[in-house]
């Protein structure tokens, strides 16, 4: 413990806090690097320095913590995605500093919290959770708490901690989020809300709202704009969303926006897209109220070089109001940027794709892709020649015969290189499927009486 403690004492101070706030999670625990910086973020633990904007710098202070064998078993998924745990000696020593400050308990254990601690987590506890068995009035300062229960439908009023600056929490009465002015990462997971209050909207100093698992919250409210600091809007599994906020182009801060839902009144369209810098994912819904490709070149997404993972719907065909033509100009002016990682299409009613998805040079790099539903569609692109693809999956295309018929010399070239895992599902004219290398999984189903053989994957 004493070379650990010497360890620690050799970090530059402003990576200590960084370190040992780390133990608001419990031993063992899979911490996610982008959360724990934007926690980090929200407790001022890492600021923007110079030009360098805050996300990088919590980069930089990972980084340097692993470097250092702060962390272990690191994991990386194929868009870079990173999740890692802290060996149980490094823990004690993170938490013998830091002491009563960070608290990581079931909910039985936290009647008795020190009036001192900071960081509380309420962690996989079958209890009935319930706020008001914390004594948070007597806590003088409570910056963070974060509950991973499973929920349970009983509604409490969230308590009033006004010095609050992370919270994650599931069913409860969210009025008294007004006076959370200092808050800046709000985290609402499988909430039984319908509409976002109102009440978001006058916590200005948000700088991270996420909505996870809320499935019957269908709207946000207008004012959302008044964010003006919010720089990640994460939404995850809300399938009766309807629209994404008014105006979003409005909110020039923001990095990430996971989902945007294509809208057919003024500030829901994709010129509100144009101006955001955004990174990550992005998943544009409603792409058939688009009806001509001038107004999906607005979504600039070429010009969106941070973007890994982009995926494009067009919703059930009952429901479309744009024919075939219609869908395959509005698909070749959202052209991406050639750096992604993972790409997906579903119910695209054009019968061919776009020039650019038949360019290698644009989607060399990627890793995984997924098309669904694409029914009319005849021929894929030559995804045999990306060379990084390890993952495809092809869905409900029911003129598809080739999976690839491009031409490949058989004395240089070879397809598929780096394919892991090939799903085939619902292609009823399938008849050929080329060899491919390297891979371990294959799943097929053809949905039809005579089913093609698939050569197996070694």
């Amino acid at each position: 413990m004493s070379a650990l403690r010497l360890s620690y004492f050799n970090l530059k101070s402003s990576l200590r806090p960084c370190f040992t706030f780390c133990t608001v999670f419990p031993k063992d625990f899979e911490m996610v690097k982008e959360n724990i910086i934007q926690f980090w973020m929200a407790n001022g633990l890492v600021t923007s320095r110079g030009n360098l904007q805050m996300e990088h710098v919590g980069n930089e202070v990972w980084n340097e913590l692993n470097q250092r064998s702060f962390f272990q078993e690191v994991k990386s998924d194929f868009v870079g995605n990173i999740t890692f745990k802290m060996h149980d000696l490094v823990h004690d020593l993170a938490h013998s500093i830091i002491g009563e400050e960070c608290v990581a308990s079931k909910v039985s254990s936290l009647a008795d919290l020190s009036i001192r601690v900071h960081h509380i987590s309420c962690l996989d506890s079958k209890e009935k959770f319930d706020c008001n068995m914390i004594p948070f009035k007597k806590i003088e300062s409570l910056r963070t708490f974060l509950e991973f229960n499973e929920p349970f439908k009983n509604s409490y009023v969230l308590p009033s901690v006004t010095p609050l600056r992370a919270l994650r929490i599931s069913f409860c009465h969210l009025s008294a989020l007004k006076n959370l002015m200092h808050l800046r990462y709000l985290e609402l997971y499988m909430s039984d809300i319908r509409t976002l209050p109102a009440s978001v909207c006058r916590l200005q100093k948000l700088q991270t709202l996420k909505l996870e698992g809320c499935d019957i919250l269908s709207s946000f409210p207008k004012q959302l704009t008044q964010l003006h600091d919010l720089r990640h809007l994460v939404i995850i599994a809300c399938r009766r969303l309807t629209s994404t906020p008014f105006r979003i182009g409005e909110l020039t801060c923001l990095k990430t926006l996971t989902t945007f839902i294509v809208g057919s009144k003024t500030g829901f369209g994709l010129v509100e897209l144009h101006n955001l810098q955004l990174g990550g994912k992005l998943h544009i819904k409603g792409l058939q109220k688009v009806s001509n490709e001038e107004d999906a070149k607005q979504a600039n997404l070429i010009g969106k070089k941070d973007l890994n993972r982009l995926y494009l719907s067009w919703g059930d065909y009952p429901n479309s109001q744009v024919g075939g033509l219609d869908a395959e100009r509005v698909l070749e002016a959202l052209e991406p940027h050639s750096g992604l990682k993972s790409f997906g299409v579903q119910c695209y009613m054009g019968t061919q794709f776009p020039p650019w998805m038949r360019n290698t040079s644009i989607l060399n790099g990627l890793v995984h892709i997924i098309l669904y539903d694409c029914k009319n569609c005849r021929q894929l692109p030559p995804f045999g020649k990306l060379p990084y693809l390890t993952n495809l999956y092809v869905s409900g295309m029911r003129d598809i015969k080739y999976i690839d018929d491009d031409f490949y010399e058989p004395a240089t070239e070879k397809a598929f290189t780096s394919l892991k895992k090939l799903v085939l599902w619902d292609l009823p004219n399938l008849e050929k499927v080329l060899e491919v290398e390297g891979g371990s999984e294959v799943r097929y189903n053809k949905c039809c009486q005579t089913c093609v053989a698939v050569p197996s994957i070694c």
